[in-house]
């Protein structure tokens, strides 16, 4: 490695270091103790910089790609998800909270977006119908669980009904023409519970993939998808928005209540995935720098959006190139974890996902009946994520030990 690209590094890893000091602590308190922290975290920073470039550089030169650790890390960002529905933190520390619910919970979908676009893509080359295989499982899952969680959604309705009443209301007679397209607006939009919008997301994303592919290019679709994501994002910058224009976003989020869908949201991860997939290589060039360059972005952007006025942050821009990079860093990094059976833990991911709702719904219900305080400190809230975890991983691997085919 050249001296230049030495010194670039250390350069790299001195503002990465400052940058995310400042971030996390006051610099100001103590001066020269953060200095010399600063200046530590930097020179580990770079070691660990010239380690796994040197890793992934052995990796991609013999051709060696790990998928062992994709699979972990979907295992990981399931449980990440879980922990952010659970809100469990809400009441009791604001940083954590934060933390979960808009830094590293949004990397989650768009990394399985991608993860489903990129092995579209290989196994389509091995078979060339696979992309239809794959809608038809897809949506037979999604059919099943929609009708799982029924009973839950009314259950959850009867626990709002005056809600629900005063919602209905306003409606009159007039919504009784329109339930056929509020059932179509159901099932291919939100599903029966607030997690299976995944779904329809996704398969519809991988529809509009399949059909463009046969008359466009995918960098065509690449580009125009990325501008949809631009737009969806509005919903998170709804703040920075043009009074002028302000209007016209309203009457869409009036009537489909967010841009978290496959048209804004889905179709470019998926997309983008796709087109990783259709690569021989997708080696990036100092990718592991980008990637902790994209992690801070992300915090920056984080902070910067808790002072602006948001409709949600379900669309953060910043989890675009990490989400990419984190991606191809675990693709030509090591093996983080050699795991036994890749099948197992990716059906655990997938239920982990499927079932966690219906575990969080229960557990909230039983509290309220028992009239039980789970939100007293930060103790009773981890207590509340392992009782959740493994309620859902034991329910998780009873679907799998019966084999249950959705």
């Amino acid at each position: 490695m050249n001296k230049l690209k030495l010194v670039l590094n250390y350069i790299i890893s001195l503002l990465l270091s400052f940058i995310s000091f400042n971030l996390i602590f006051d610099v100001n308190k103590n001066i020269s103790f953060s200095l010399i922290s600063i200046v530590i975290i930097s020179i580990i920073l770079n070691k660990l910089i010239l380690y796994v470039d040197n890793i992934e550089l052995k990796n991609k030169e013999n051709n060696n790609l790990n998928y062992d650790n994709v699979d972990l890390f979907k295992y990981i960002f399931s449980i990440v998800i879980l922990i952010l529905h659970l809100h469990p933190f809400l009441q009791t520390s604001y940083h954590l909270n934060l933390f979960f619910n808009n830094i590293v919970g949004r990397i989650c979908v768009p990394f399985f977006f991608i993860v489903s676009g990129y092995f579209i893509a290989k196994k389509e080359q091995k078979k060339k119908k696979y992309i239809d295989k794959y809608i038809k499982s897809i949506f037979y899952v999604y059919i099943v669980w929609c009708i799982i969680y029924i009973p839950i959604i009314i259950m959850y309705g009867l626990s709002y009904i005056d809600v629900v009443k005063g919602y209905l209301n306003n409606f009159n007679v007039l919504i009784i023409p329109f339930i056929p397209l509020i059932l179509i607006f159901i099932m291919f939009y939100v599903g029966t519970f607030y997690h299976l919008w995944y779904f329809p997301a996704l398969i519809i994303s991988v529809w509009i993939l399949k059909k463009w592919k046969n008359k466009f290019s995918i960098n065509k679709l690449l580009i125009v998808s990325f501008i949809l994501l631009l737009v969806g994002a509005s919903e998170t910058y709804y703040g920075l928005i043009p009074i002028s224009i302000k209007h016209y976003f309203n009457y869409y989020f009036n009537i489909f209540i967010t841009t978290r869908n496959f048209l804004f949201f889905g179709l470019f991860y998926v997309t983008l995935g796709y087109k990783l997939g259709l690569k021989k290589e997708i080696y990036v060039t100092n990718s592991f720098v980008k990637l902790l360059i994209c992690i801070v972005l992300l915090f920056l952007e984080t902070n910067f959006l808790q002072t602006i006025e948001r409709l949600n942050s379900n669309i953060i821009l910043s989890c675009f190139p990490l989400s990419y990079y984190l991606f191809v860093n675990l693709i030509y990094f090591n093996n983080i974890i050699n795991l036994k059976n890749n099948n197992l833990f990716r059906s655990y991911s997938k239920y982990y996902y499927l079932v966690h709702p219906g575990i969080i719904f229960i557990f909230l219900t039983l509290s309220n009946i028992l009239n039980i305080n789970i939100n007293k400190n930060i103790f009773t809230s981890l207590i509340q994520i392992i009782i959740i975890f493994i309620c859902t991983h034991l329910c998780s691997k009873f679907i799998i030990k019966k084999n249950f085919k959705f």
